[in-house]
């Protein structure tokens, strides 16, 4: 029994260990995060009106500072499959990204939930090809598989649905008379 609770408890410290291990790191290292929502603007015969779409670059670690022209976020237009780029609709080049800080870039557009092959929507951070070998650990990106986000038909349609018409979101006030 003392040989299982001994194991047990170094077993625990490993992890508490470990865990403070990857803590540490990602408040050590710079991560910007791509991210994108969308926000009815209108809404005309129920099924067209107009949309923004927001692309949100976040670092979620430790402050990212860098020189100019060696980052950028860019806002595309692709294909119904999110993988072809039809059109940059937007990019921000950025320097630096206290920790929690984020940039926006946004794109108004009309939008028909009837129409058939809608295009998507993709953030995409972008780097220097030789951003980590400029000798500047706080511009080296913790994690790059975090840098792409899409945002395509289904999901906007969705948000289009469920984001009420103005009317509908009032509620009534009850009027209670009493004798």
């Amino acid at each position: 029994m003392k040989t299982k609770l001994i194991t047990v408890f170094c077993i625990f410290l490993v992890v508490l260990f470990l865990g403070s291990l990857s803590a540490q790191s990602y408040e050590t290292a710079p991560d910007p995060v791509a991210d994108i929502q969308v926000v009815v603007l209108s809404k005309e015969f129920g099924w067209q009106g107009k949309i923004r779409i927001i692309g949100i670059v976040k670092n979620i670690g430790a402050d990212y500072i860098s020189k100019p022209h060696q980052q950028a976020a860019y806002l595309y237009v692709t294909d119904p499959t999110g993988k072809t780029v039809t059109n940059i609709i937007g990019q921000l080049d950025f320097t630096t990204l206290k920790a929690g800080q984020e940039i926006r870039l946004t794109y108004d557009t009309a939008w028909d939930t009837s129409r058939e092959f809608a295009p998507c929507f993709k953030l995409v951070i972008q780097y220097d090809p030789d951003i980590n070998k400029d000798g500047n650990s706080n511009n080296d990106d913790r994690d790059t598989a975090n840098n792409v986000k899409t945002l395509c038909e289904a999901e906007i349609n969705k948000q289009y649905r469920d984001e009420l018409p103005l009317l509908i979101k009032i509620q009534p006030i009850v009027v209670e008379i009493i004798k």
